[in-house]
Order: structure tokens, then C-alpha cells, then sequence
């Protein structure tokens, strides 16, 4: 895209706020600086607690520090003996743990990259890491079916946390350190107290690995992402399930919360990230765009903004609130496998199989998120102060219409008793019921001395009244429809019993009106078929007795037209000679 498009699509977002750009072209950002010396692909860049350096991880069995302000790296954490599968920083930016396939975790000196004393004690590849909320543990999870806590001060092994029935993928804390979620291939999740090592629970559900498990920031609830292209929600404390998210059409490969806990991301190999509502499970955007798998999917800081790194060789960034895409950050020659966003939410970061990570400047929509915060809270004021003509000049400027509800808050809270009565009556006579009760209420409670008062209890009462006849017919409506539709479901469960039954006695009538050979007697309506022209041509109507299997005999008083025979002088008749006559 020229400047001048970008240009273009810059000003759209300006004017029209951060989902503008889902009506025209998304900007496309260059990056700010290329981090280029990793020999072999990087599969994971991060950004320091401070947001002023990088860490790396390649498959070039090396990790890398870089600063952020000049992009030269800083230190090189070299001496692994296989690819570097992810390096993080602890919480205060002083160390770097680093894993790569095989047994060891590694901690490192930030500063001077200084390797010290590694954890040792996994029997099989660790697949993933994390240090605690404080710092003073790390979680590290294995192939070799446990998960791992490790005092830091000691380098020793604080609790083994055994159970899974396969590999343990991944691992997290609670936010408050006091408990571990646990993923993996074994189809479940498990939790775990972080002090103890005793299980809590185990979340089953999934019917596929689960990836990932992640608490909320307020660590109540759980989300789990896993192959079965499912995420579902779980009370963090005692496990017990609270949604599935469906949607996706392939595997997940992550899920995770929005700073403020409201809204849940999940990223897929469908090619779309989506956004739930983490209180209901409900799915509210599909950030639809990228033209290959996602890989990893995150919230901006103050979870205005997500950022999506995809094989498509592009990482996209969208605007959290509608799901609409704003930029595409374009300039990596292989696929990207990360994107993070730095703490001040103004920059990015990614990492591709292209040997390079790169910085991307996105402060233009981190700015344009602040401002519309900050309209946010100033309309919040001018409707907590009843302005409703500010709160509806800021309508104007982020969307919505905050302001009908506003006048009529004000009219409830301020207005007259007159002024709510004459309201209440043009609500009633608008069929707004639940509008006229509230107003008739607000005349009770603020002005009980009135004589409106009385008027307004008794429209409350009559208003009950009709809810009540209203509610009596409905419940009338709703049983009659229940009584028809078990009457239908017997009607077809009857249907289809006879025609099970007749399917099994070789295509004879059975029932009421049916003839079973060789089972006694029977009232007869029946319809001989299934004989050898496979037409039914002969019809008995009175009742038939079979003596014994051997000697089938029917009694009949009926001229059969179909056949020319004229059988009502015969008392008795052979049921084969019956059978032989009518294929004739």
C-alpha cells in the first residue's frame, strides 16, 4: 500500500474511531526495526518487564537479548545443545529462563548472560516454562506426563505434579500464585495447589489435546483451548465446567483473557481468531483476515487492541471491540509464529521462521484506544450528572446513544410528579409496560404524599391485572400446544410401531385390523399382500382363527370382486386355498 493510502485509512480511523477501518482498507505498517543474527528460524521474541529490551528464542540453539531503543543485540545466551523452544523473562527483568528439547530448563543473567545453575530433573523434553507471579518459582511442564515447581533461590524441585495419563503441553500460575492449571494430550486439564502439589481437579471435557490453560487476571475462571477446535471456560477454583466455546472449524492453538477478564481471545488454524464474552460464552467477533493459520493471538495492555501472528508471513492487528482489522504489518518473508504487544501498548513484536524478529510502531492506534477511553469516562460523568446533551455530543464521536436513556434517567431521578405521571400514561398508551411501571414507581417512592401517588398504585395494579391475564392465556396457549404435540409424537410412535411390526411379519398387516398367520385368533380387517404378483387383491372382514400351525382355516362372508369368486356361501376356507385363489 502507497503512503497515500495509508494515509487515507489513517485519517478514516481518526474521524470515525478505531473501526473504521473495517469499512475500508486496513493501514499496512512497515516495520520499525528488523532484529536480524539468529542463523535459523526465531519462534518466540518477548519484551522485558520495561518494555527497553527483547528476548529471543531460534532454532539455531541460541537466545538472544536485544535493545529495543538501537534493535543491536546484547547479549547471546549461547551453549544449548538443540533449538531454543522459548525464552522468557522473570517478572523483574533481572533473569531469563530458557528451554530447549530436551530435559533441562536453563536460567540466565539478563545483564551479562551468565548461565547458572539449571533445572534438572524431567525424565523427557519440557514443553513449556513460566516463572511465578513474585518470581521466586518456575513452572515448567514435560513430555514425561508431570509438571515441575522449582524454588529459584535453590534451583531444587519444590513439588512434582503427577496425574496426566500423557504429555503435560502446558502450564500456568494463578495470578496470585497459589494454584497451577495444567494441559494436556490426555484430553483434560488438571489443577493443582501450588504449595502442596495436591491435585484439585481435573477438568474434562476436551475431546482432544488441550493446549493451553489459563487463568483470569482475578483468577475465578479458567480457559482451556484445545485440537478439538473448542476453548471452554471453568470456575478456576474448583474446576467445574461453565461454557464451551464452538465456533472454529480446526484446532486451536491458544485462548486467553483480556486485561479486565470481560472477554476471551482464541487463536486457530482456521485461519480467524475469535472474541467471546467470558461471562456467558457467548461468541461476540471473528477477526477474519489472515490467509493461513493463527498461531497466537493477544490483547494490548489495556485490551483495546489485539495483535494475531499468522503463517501467512503477516502479523494483523484489530480493534477489540468490534473485531474489525486496522493494520496489517507487513515485511516478514516466512511465516510468523509470535506478536506481542510491549507494556505501554504502543509497540509490537513478532518473531518468523524468516530468521528475523521485528518491531512494529503501532502508538497511532494505542492512541486512538486512549482517546476514545477517555470520551468514555467523560460521557460516564455526564450521565452520572444527567447532561445528556454532553453525553450525546459524545455519542457522536464514539457511537452509541447513550443519551435517550440519560433523559429518561433524568426524568426519574429529577422530574415532577406530573411530568412522570403524564410520561407513565403516553408509555401505557404506547404499550411500553415495563417504561410506564418504572415511572409509576419513581411517583410512589419520591412523592408518596401526592395524590398522583394513589393514581399512580392503582394504574400499577391494573397494569398487574392484564400482565396477569395476559400470563394466564399464554400458559393456556402453551399447554395446548404441549397436549398437540404429544399427541403427535403417539400418533407417530404408533405409525411407526406398525410399521416395524409389519416390516417384521413379512410385509403382513398387523395391529387392530391385522391377520398374523399362525397366531390364534384376531379381528380382522386385512389386507393379504406380499404374495407372488406382489399385489394385494383379496380382503377378509370378519374374524379369523388359526386352529393350530398345521390346519389354517378363516371364516368368510364376502364376495371378493377382485378375484370373480364368490365366497359367502363357504363357511369354511382353506387360508392357502385363499392365498392361491387371489393370484390368479
Amino acid at each position: 500500500m502507497s503512503f497515500r493510502r495509508f494515509a487515507i485509512a489513517a485519517v478514516a480511523v481518526a474521524l470515525l474511531g478505531p473501526g473504521a477501518a473495517v469499512a475500508g482498507e486496513p493501514a499496512t505498517i512497515a516495520p520499525a526495526k528488523t532484529l536480524s543474527g539468529h542463523g535459523r528460524a526465531v519462534v518466540g521474541a518477548t519484551f522485558s518487564p520495561d518494555g527497553r529490551r527483547i528476548v529471543t528464542a531460534s532454532d539455531d540453539e541460541t537466545a538472544r537479548i536485544w535493545d529495543v531503543e538501537t534493535g543491536v543485540t546484547l547479549v547471546t545466551l549461547a551453549g544449548h545443545r538443540s533449538y531454543v523452544a522459548k525464552a522468557v523473562f522473570s517478572p523483574d527483568g533481572r533473569q531469563v529462563i530458557t528451554i530447549t528439547d530436551g530435559e533441562t530448563a536453563r536460567i540466565w543473567d539478563a545483564q551479562t548472560g551468565a548461565e547458572q545453575k539449571p533445572l534438572s530433573g524431567h525424565a523427557d523434553t519440557i514443553r513449556a516454562v513460566s516463572f511465578s507471579p513474585d518470581g521466586t518459582l518456575v513452572l515448567t511442564a514435560s513430555t514425561d506426563k508431570t509438571a515441575r515447581i522449582w524454588d529459584v533461590g535453590t534451583r531444587t524441585v519444590s513439588k512434582v505434579l503427577a496425574g496426566h495419563g500423557a504429555t503435560v503441553g502446558g502450564a500456568s500460575f494463578s495470578p496470585d500464585g497459589s494454584r497451577v492449571a495444567t494441559a494436556s494430550n490426555d484430553n483434560t486439564a488438571r489443577l493443582w495447589d501450588a504449595k502442596t502439589g495436591a491435585a484439585l481437579a481435573t477438568l474434562s471435557g476436551h475431546l482432544k489435546w488441550v493446549r493451553t490453560a489459563v487463568f483470569s487476571p482475578d483468577g475465578r475462571r479458567l480457559v482451556t483451548a484445545s485440537h478439538d477446535g473448542t476453548a471452554r471456560l471453568w470456575n478456576g477454583e474448583t474446576g467445574a465446567a461453565l461454557a464451551t466455546l464452538a465456533g472454529h472449524r480446526n484446532e486451536l492453538d491458544g485462548a486467553s483473557f483480556s486485561p479486565d477478564g470481560k472477554v476471551v481471545v482464541t487463536a486457530s488454524k482456521d485461519g480467524t481468531a475469535r472474541l467471546w464474552d467470558a461471562a456467558t460464552g457467548a461468541m461476540t467477533a471473528v477477526l477474519d483476515g489472515h490467509r493461513n493459520s493463527i498461531s497466537e493471538a493477544s490483547f494490548s495492555p489495556d485490551g483495546s487492541l489485539v495483535v494475531t501472528a499468522s503463517s501467512d508471513n503477516t502479523a494483523r492487528l484489530w480493534d477489540a471491540r468490534t473485531g474489525g482489522m486496522l493494520a496489517v504489518l507487513v515485511g516478514h518473508e516466512a511465516p510468523v509464529w509470535r506478536a506481542a504487544f510491549s507494556p505501554d501498548g504502543a509497540s509490537i513484536v513478532s518473531a518468523s521462521a524468516d530468521k528475523t524478529a521485528r518491531i512494529w510502531d503501532v502508538s497511532y492506534f494505542a492512541g486512538q484506544a486512549a482517546r476514545r477511553r477517555d470520551l468514555l469516562a467523560r460521557r460516564d460523568t455526564a450521565l452520572a450528572a444527567f447532561d445528556c446533551e454532553a453525553a450525546k455530543a459524545i455519542d457522536a464521536q464514539v457511537g452509541g446513544d447513550t443519551a435517550t436513556a440519560c433523559a429518561f434517567d433524568r426524568l426519574l431521578k429529577t422530574g415532577s410528579a406530573r411530568d412522570l405521571y403524564l410520561a407513565a400514561g403516553k408509555a401505557e398508551r404506547d404499550k411500553e409496560r415495563p417504561k410506564a411501571k418504572q415511572l409509576y414507581s419513581a411517583i410512589i417512592d419520591r412523592f408518596p404524599q401526592d395524590d398522583l401517588a394513589l393514581k399512580a398504585t392503582e394504574r400499577l395494579t391494573a397494569i398487574g391485572d392484564v400482565e396477569a391475564v395476559e400470563q394466564s392465556n399464554e400458559a393456556a396457549k402453551k399447554a395446548a400446544a404441549e397436549a398437540k404435540a404429544r399427541a403427535d409424537a403417539e400418533a407417530r410412535r404408533k405409525e411407526e410401531a406398525a410399521a416395524a411390526a409389519k416390516a417384521a411379519n413379512g410385509g403382513w398387516n398387523v395391529g387392530d385390523d391385522a391377520y398374523i398367520p399362525g397366531r390364534g385368533m384376531y379381528f380382522a380387517k386385512v389386507s393379504i399382500e406380499n404374495l407372488a404378483s406382489g399385489r394385494a387383491q383379496v380382503t377378509i372382514q370378519k374374524k379369523c382363527w388359526i386352529a393350530n400351525d398345521n390346519n389354517e382355516w378363516c371364516a368368510k362372508d364376502y364376495m371378493n370382486t377382485d378375484t370373480g369368486y364368490n365366497l359367502s356361501s363357504v363357511v369354511w376356507v382353506n387360508v392357502w386355498e385363499l392365498r392361491h385363489n387371489a393370484r390368479r
